[in-house]
């Protein structure tokens, strides 16, 4: 058994063929609120202010997310450039959301962060996204939010990967995402 960053290994060796390893994750409460195996498969429970269990999820795969801070709560780790900016006045998870503006066609605002990956291996990325205004313009033409790749090569150079789809219309907030494989040579996306 060892303990990590809010996380319990528990290896169970008596099975001589093969180890089994637990990684639950408590609240402060000390009520278990996440069970995962070696295998990726995870069950979620949810509890009351009481402590009683409220909800508790079908065993499914696990993702574990490489974005650090994904819900925007400290200005660390994205640069945004251009009008993007952190916004408290809409927010899907935690305290606060990423607010891209755009001021015409030819302008854009994005929220980036370097994630190291291993060349070969399909990542996903993927945003609760909300438009608070229908976007303006040619949209066969690619204007709209959406979510996308940019990686960086070893030699230093920046490629633009795929994107999602463009949401122009949508105002709730809408779940978008994008598949990419890293190529070789590419360190970071």
């Amino acid at each position: 058994m060892s303990y990590d960053h809010g996380v319990t290994t528990v290896t169970d060796n008596t099975v001589s063929s093969r180890a089994s390893t637990q990684y639950l994750s408590f609240d402060h409460g000390g009520r278990l609120v996440v069970a995962r195996d070696q295998d990726g498969q995870a069950s979620f429970s949810k509890f009351d202010g009481r402590g009683a269990r409220t909800q508790a999820s079908d065993v499914q795969q696990y993702i574990n997310n490489l974005a650090k801070n994904h819900s925007f709560e400290t200005n660390s780790d994205w640069y945004a450039n251009n009008s993007a900016v952190y916004d408290t006045t809409q927010k899907y998870l935690g305290n606060r959301s990423a607010k891209v503006t755009c001021a015409n066609q030819s302008s854009y605002a994005a929220f980036i962060e370097d994630i190291p990956v291993v060349p070969g291996k399909t990542y996903t990325i993927s945003a609760y996204v909300k438009l608070t205004s229908p976007i303006v313009g040619n949209y066969l033409n690619g204007y709209g939010a959406y979510v996308g790749f940019g990686y960086k090569t070893s030699n230093g150079s920046f490629n633009w990967g795929p994107q999602s789809e463009y949401l122009f219309l949508q105002n709730d907030w809408t779940k978008i995402s994008c598949t990419f494989t890293a190529p070789w040579l590419v360190l970071y996306l």
